[in-house]
């Protein structure tokens, strides 16, 4: 799965993304206030939307997003309406290659499904929500899910409330739910290749690491089961937990753990992604995404040089506004760019017109 294009408007704060076609890997570069975080807010509150209950920050808002899934083309678009204070979905469109699947009114109360009237059904339920059993709509559904937008504070303490033997790589990169501590676990547990690859990678990292360990233990009554996590380093002789390593070393764990759990098809998204990462690991994370590029569609917001200047300038989209309307223009047709030099790109890129003008 993949984004092939994405609009959003929210008429309630008067901000509007024009729609933007998205490449496998995306950059999204700009002055500090342009969009760029609002963008993977946006992707959230229509994956969120899609598959869970309507949020409040939903309401208001429009959107198309137009995805590539196993070779097909599915476009979902939908606007939200605030009804005695309660979101509601008042207009839905679902569309197979070009084909309508879904119209949906609220205006004449329609609800048509496959060229077929429904009945009356949950209005602050998405179409995709309420037909998620039907062959047609089920891939939609569960793309959606699959949108990862990485938050890297999820290795803290956690309690392991179910038996998770024999649970395959595959089946736990499907389980959204489930904390990445408790994902890491199992896959300590039970995918050891896997498990030593990253350990490996982050003692690349931080030399001083010879290992990792996400450990368990019982409760007083035997019924809860804490887990946690530990690294040892050379020359401590007490392993380190969780609370007191460093926010970096935490962070760039966090992004190893997420990036080996993406499943194939998903969209992966993280903003400012050298927040808490020092120089030293941003290369390995930034090559670990690009490893995976060809299998996981990447969006990232940046302001770091070495970020920007490590990911081709092909991949990166330039983000600009005016008042409450943003949109994006492609490096590739910033003319500054095209005759540079990949070490001379950044500086030519925020020197641009395109860069300096960014907000107007």
């Amino acid at each position: 799965m993949s984004i092939i294009s994405f609009r959003f408007e929210n008429k309630d704060n008067t901000w509007r993304f024009q729609e933007t076609h998205f490449s496998p890997f995306n950059l999204l570069v700009g002055h500090s206030g342009v969009g760029k975080t609002r963008i993977l807010q946006a992707l959230d509150i229509v994956s969120r939307a899609g598959t869970q209950n309507l949020l409040n920050s939903a309401a208001g808002c429009s959107w198309l997003l137009k995805l590539s899934i196993d070779e097909h083309i599915y476009q979902w678009e939908t606007r939200i309406e605030n009804t005695n204070k309660n979101p509601i979905f008042e207009e839905e469109t679902i569309t197979l290659n070009g084909n309508e699947l879904v119209t949906r009114k609220q205006i004449d109360e329609t609800f048509i499904f496959n060229n077929k009237p429904l009945p009356k059904l949950n209005k602050t339920d998405s179409a995709i929500t309420l037909l998620k059993d039907e062959e047609t709509i089920l891939p939609l559904y569960s793309n959606l899910r699959s949108f990862i937008f990485s938050i890297n504070n999820e290795m803290q303490n956690n309690e392991l409330h179910e038996d998770l033997n024999d649970i395959s790589f595959e089946d736990l990169q499907k389980q959204s739910d489930t904390p990445l501590i408790v994902k890491a676990y199992i896959i300590q547990q039970q995918h050891k290749e896997t498990f030593h690859r990253i350990q490996n990678k982050f003692i690349e990292i931080f030399a001083t690491v010879n290992e990792i360990k996400i450990e368990t233990k019982s409760g007083a009554t035997q019924e809860k089961i804490s887990i946690f996590l530990t690294i040892h380093e050379t020359g401590v002789n007490t392993p380190i937990h969780a609370y007191r390593i460093s926010s970096g070393m935490l962070r760039t764990l966090c992004f190893l753990f997420e990036l080996a759990l993406a499943p194939k098809g998903s969209v992966f998204l993280v903003d400012e992604i050298e927040n808490g990462l020092g120089v030293n690991c941003l290369p390995h994370i930034i090559d670990a995404m690009q490893e995976r590029n060809d299998e996981v569609q990447f969006i990232l917001t940046s302001h770091h040089p070495y970020v920007i200047n490590n990911i081709p300038y092909k991949d990166w989209k330039l983000v600009m506004r005016s008042g409450g309307e943003v949109w994006v223009k492609n490096a590739t047709d910033v003319r500054a760019l095209q005759s540079q030099s990949a070490h001379d790109q950044f500086i030519q890129l925020i020197n641009s017109p395109e860069y300096e003008e960014g907000i107007s």
